[in-house]
């Protein structure tokens, strides 16, 4: 069997296309023979599939390729690839972004050997051709109460057991078809049913930010919410009737096992609320059944702070400071305490200091890696 199989859907990507499969070309740790990198054209209009075919012909060893008869969507081509995928595990890459260096043959031995885990993700960096790097990354580490408040994950580059994804049904359009940009929640939350995500700090993405790109095209956040209540329908179903005795303010009964579903259900839930009562009610309820996650800590200093009481969620991420010492809540935490220092008109000078040593650190991107963003190419 095959050890991976990175797996690329391409859509009317031109332009961008070559330097996505190049960068992962590069990245592959492996014998041709154990990986592949499959290619599906979703039946572009413009001349990404000669693109493809080209690199098919250069690399025939490792390169499977496929043309859609018709636009299928994102979900539907990526089920079509995990079923046409023979790797043990898979890697969704996409079209117009860059792979970077990471510890890939690293990742893959922590899944070999860690079973109970369905799926390995990093971080990644923004960017653009004009200024280079933008300054802002997306990943952090796994929550169940932040996976439909505000999801933390990276599909792209995201390394899954194809077992597990097929056991969980493998990619599905929700009820928005086609325009969801929301099908890879959907499949976090099944896989969540399975096993648990694993989160590996190091950037393992150039992100491309440009007009063409899907989340350009649409607003995706517009197309998130629209999908929330197919989320919330689909976690409640699983623990029936304990949302409606959140929503009362009810003790409830779950067992152990499923207690993460009640911590997935009440991000949700506070999510969709701006009513203070329910939110400091919701963030009581998840205070107590998972009283070391950072989100729920900084959600209830963020709470108390939108109500004013500045100098109280000052004490709170001030004791998260120690209760959470990795880079990434360092680098959560001072943007907070900035913003307090100005309320309370306080001296910014030692957060400012601190939070820009934290920053430096937070973006700090490996040799190898700042080697692939200097050779990035100008369209």
């Amino acid at each position: 069997m095959t050890k991976l199989s990175v797996l690329m859907a391409c859509y009317r990507q031109e332009k961008y296309v070559a330097e996505a499969i190049d960068s992962v070309l590069n990245n592959i740790n492996y014998d041709w023979a154990d990986a592949e990198l499959i290619l599906w054209d979703d039946a572009s209009p413009d001349g990404t599939w000669g693109i493809l075919e080209d690199y098919a012909r250069r690399y025939p060893d490792i390169i499977r390729l496929h043309r859609s008869e018709e636009n299928m969507g994102v979900a539907a081509t990526a089920a079509a690839m995990v079923n046409a995928a023979s790797g043990r595990y898979i890697m969704m890459f996409d079209h117009d972004d860059v792979l970077l260096p990471f510890d890939m043959s690293g990742e893959l031995r922590f899944l070999d050997n860690n079973p109970e885990y369905v799926a390995s993700y990093g971080r990644k960096q923004l960017f653009n051709e004009k200024e280079g790097l933008l300054g802002s990354s997306l990943g952090g580490p796994f929550s169940d109460f932040n996976l439909i408040y505000q999801p933390p994950l990276n599909n792209n580059a995201m390394i899954m057991r194809r077992e597990s994804v097929l056991k969980a049904g493998n990619f599905q359009s929700t009820p928005q078809g086609k325009v969801s940009g929301a099908a890879d929640v959907f499949m976090w939350l099944r896989l969540r049913l399975i096993g648990q995500f694993r989160f590996d700090m190091s950037f393992r993405v150039l992100h491309r930010v440009h007009p063409g790109q899907v989340t350009s095209r649409i607003n995706h956040s517009e197309v998130y919410t629209r999908d929330y209540g197919f989320f919330m329908k689909y976690v409640s179903n699983l623990i029936p009737g304990v949302e409606a005795q959140l929503r009362k303010g009810e003790s409830f009964m779950v067992l152990p096992e499923k207690r993460y579903l009640v911590l997935i259900l009440l991000g949700g839930m506070i999510r969709n609320t701006e009513n203070a009562k329910e939110i400091e009610s919701y963030l009581y309820y998840a205070s107590q059944l998972a009283p070391k996650d950072n989100y729920i800590d900084c959600k209830i200093a963020e709470f108390i702070m939108a109500k004013g009481n500045y100098s109280d969620a000052l004490i709170r991420f001030v004791n998260m400071i120690y209760k959470y010492p990795d880079l990434y809540n360092q680098m959560q935490i001072a943007s907070w305490l900035k913003q307090i220092y100005i309320k309370l008109n306080m001296s910014e000078k030692d957060v400012l200091v601190g939070s820009i040593r934290i920053s430096d650190e937070f973006f700090k991107l490996t040799p190898a890696a700042v080697k692939v963003l200097a050779g990035i190419r100008k369209y």
